[in-house]
């Protein structure tokens, strides 16, 4: 979501946190530019803060490209080291954006700040670039400063922030960020915020909130209702981000503003923009068996993703339903005349459908294809061990899609009304054992 001289606020709630963020305009000169957006990605669930001291109308051009170019790297990364995609999104994005400015006639891309975060199995990653973002953890007793901002005190024994360059400054720049992700535990909050609130950061009066047990929205508007008391009436950007449900044993994080860069010497806009196709095996060399070699492996390695992700042998089936014909030259015989309703034979049930995971697949994909809930599928007594260790889906594995369970009448035309999200929810919170034993109990016993 983004924000000039407008009032916005985004909430979503997830399988294991919610959030809550809003950009709030105000009334002071300048402006300011503030966006935040909050999406999913293969790799997990990323969310982006970007701040602009400006509001002229190429700094709002250059707020868009920066978070656009963040969220294009972020849907197009692959697996290798996940706790650098967050540095090399910034990286990728700060540097696209010196080279957009040179191409427009900007000199400088203006002063732009910029967060990224990334949750994957259950930790946040993150980094940032500029002095005008902060991030803090609340663990329930104490609120801790994870990234600061320029001239703010923000916790015992904490070091200022210290002034930081800008994206879009420099083709070079590296990004900030921590050594090991953040591993929250259910209860914790996260608060990110940018320009003005970071310096109207009343721990005390925070901390009272936070404590509170109201809403995570209300929460939200109570800090910045609070830190409007205290600042000039300049706009400002903030998010909560709540966390339940998450299976960490303990919480780890590393307080303060880290200065390490994330690796050195960091990768180049070009290395950027090949990792986000696909990463070429091995480097250039003279050597013509290298070459030799390289071919092979490009060769081995492009069967590989054709037989794992292309090629399904066996491709899914559809169980058509039974044709009105065939419905009426069943012929049944019922005692004394006409049947009671009773004794009416409920329609068969559709045969499950075979389906081959494919790379990239996520639960929420294959509900949008099929109609079926998860816990359908992860329960179903024939897909016992074709699970990773942690419930997740692997390529290449065969499943059965129960869509006697579907609530799509396409694949099952008889018992779909059973299975609509007003009946397992919005988000599939009520599919399970009990809503299973009511279906069939309601229609086998007939």
């Amino acid at each position: 979501m983004q924000a000039k001289a407008r009032d916005i606020m985004n909430t979503k709630k997830l399988k294991t946190f919610e959030y809550a963020g809003k950009v709030q305009p105000g009334t002071s000169q300048p402006e300011g530019l503030y966006r935040q957006e909050a999406f999913d990605t293969p790799l997990g669930y990323a969310i982006v803060m970007v701040h602009s001291d400006g509001s002229a109308e190429k700094e709002e051009e250059m707020v868009a490209v920066v978070t656009d170019r963040i969220r294009y790297y972020l849907e197009h990364a692959d697996e290798d080291a996940i706790h650098e995609l967050p540095g090399n999104a910034l990286l990728y994005s700060s540097s696209y954006l010196y080279q957009h400015g040179r191409r427009k006639g900007f000199e400088i891309a203006g002063k732009i700040s910029g967060l990224c975060l990334l949750f994957h199995q259950e930790k946040l990653y993150y980094s940032w670039i500029g002095d005008q973002i902060c991030m803090s953890l609340w663990d329930g007793k104490r609120l801790h400063t994870l990234v600061g901002s320029a001239g703010v005190n923000t916790g015992d024994d904490i070091p200022d922030g210290v002034p930081g360059a800008f994206m879009g400054e420099r083709p070079d720049l590296r990004p900030e960020t921590v050594s090991e992700p953040l591993t929250p535990l259910s209860g914790d909050v996260l608060l990110m915020g940018s320009g003005s609130f970071c310096h109207a950061h009343v721990k005390k009066e925070v901390k009272k909130i936070l404590q509170d047990s109201m809403p995570l929205q209300t929460k939200l508007l109570r800090i910045i209702g609070q830190s409007g008391r205290d600042t000039s009436p300049e706009s400002i950007s903030v998010m909560l981000v709540s966390f339940y449900h998450v299976k960490n044993e303990g919480r780890s994080f590393i307080p303060g503003k880290s200065k390490e860069p994330v690796s050195s010497p960091g990768p180049s806009l070009d290395t950027l923009r090949m990792n986000i196709s696909k990463k070429k095996a091995g480097t250039q060399s003279s050597n013509i068996l290298k070459y030799v070699m390289i071919a092979l492996l490009g060769v081995i390695a492009g069967y590989m993703v054709y037989d794992l992700f292309i090629y399904d042998p066996k491709p899914a089936i559809r169980i058509p339903p039974p044709s009105p014909a065939a419905l009426q030259d069943t012929v049944v015989s019922y005692p004394e005349g006409e049947p009671p309703a009773e004794y009416d034979e409920p329609p068969a049930m559709p045969d499950d459908v075979v389906y081959t995971v494919r790379g990239g697949d996520t639960w929420g994909r294959i509900y949008r294809q099929y109609g079926v809930c998860s816990w359908f599928i992860i329960n179903h007594p024939r897909n016992t061990g074709r699970f990773g260790r942690d419930g997740g889906l692997i390529a290449g594995q065969q499943l059965r899609i129960p869509v006697r369970y579907s609530g799509d009448p396409e694949y099952n035309p008889y018992y779909y009304k059973e299975f609509t999200t007003d009946i397992v929810g919005g988000r599939c919170e009520n599919a399970g054992q009990e809503l299973l034993d009511r279906f069939h109990e309601k229609y086998e016993s007939r």
